[in-house]
């Protein structure tokens, strides 16, 4: 039994040391609490929004392509880019699409030797031959037009596979489906800085590069890109378009 009060008293003993070491390390003020740093904000990554001033060339584009899309002149693109004819571009290119500040314009290098004319002048300087115009712009189809000139060109209505032909002699520039919304689409070039656009057809005729005459047949009316059988035509001037009724007979 007195063994028993012995261990006991031991352990009041022990206890009441161990209270008074608390208090005096409560007394002592004594912070032991762990300093929580701020948090520093982690900065947003955003998406980088593309440059409106240029334009990255996709696999089947062409300069006049591009132009067309983005309702620009050609020219003035080759331009701010420093391009000469015959304006060659390529996949993954960075294009300047807007008028810089300072424009670099590049001097024509002097010929050696004179340039025969013909084959050999384009073949060396890479010209779309210069064909004249002729005095009557013919209608590329016979058929309805139900509304006039919207800005860009006109619709005409006629039947499935009736064939289309060039309005003035040129070069076919673009001949393929890659400009949104025109579906299978031919572009001529003419003189004096006109072009002239097919669009909708059912099959094309013509490949670029092709040399064609008045009145030849480059394609057929078809619905590509529309709801129904038409032919949207367009002409352009330097680049802007024209309404086509003021020039067709």
């Amino acid at each position: 039994m007195h063994k028993v009060l012995d261990y006991m008293g031991w352990i009041v003993a022990i206890l009441a040391i161990g209270a008074v070491v608390f208090m005096m390390g409560c007394s002592s003020g004594s912070n032991y609490n762990v300093p929580i740093k701020s948090l520093k904000r982690v900065p947003r990554i955003g998406v980088k929004k593309p440059n409106p001033n240029y334009y990255l060339v996709l696999p089947s584009d062409t300069l006049l392509a591009i132009a067309t899309r983005l309702k620009l002149n050609h020219h003035d693109i080759a331009t701010y880019n420093g391009m000469e004819q015959p304006y060659t571009i390529y996949s993954g290119q960075r294009l300047r699409v807007t008028k810089p500040k300072y424009v670099v314009v590049k001097k024509p290098k002097p010929c050696q030797r004179p340039l025969t004319e013909g084959a050999n002048r384009q073949k060396r300087l890479g010209e779309v031959p210069k064909i004249r115009l002729a005095s009557r712009w013919l209608w590329p189809v016979r058929g309805k037009v139900p509304a006039d000139f919207d800005g860009k060109g006109i619709n005409i209505i006629a039947a499935r596979g009736t064939t289309i032909k060039a309005v003035q002699a040129g070069t076919v520039v673009y001949a393929g489906n890659g400009l949104k919304g025109y579906g299978n689409l031919i572009i001529l070039k003419h003189a004096n800085n006109f072009l002239s656009a097919y669009a909708h057809n059912e099959t094309l005729l013509v490949a670029e590069g092709a040399v064609v005459a008045q009145a030849q047949h480059i394609a057929t009316m078809g619905s590509s890109a529309a709801n129904k059988v038409m032919l949207h035509f367009e002409i352009r001037k330097n680049g802007k378009p024209v309404d086509p009724k003021r020039y067709l007979q």
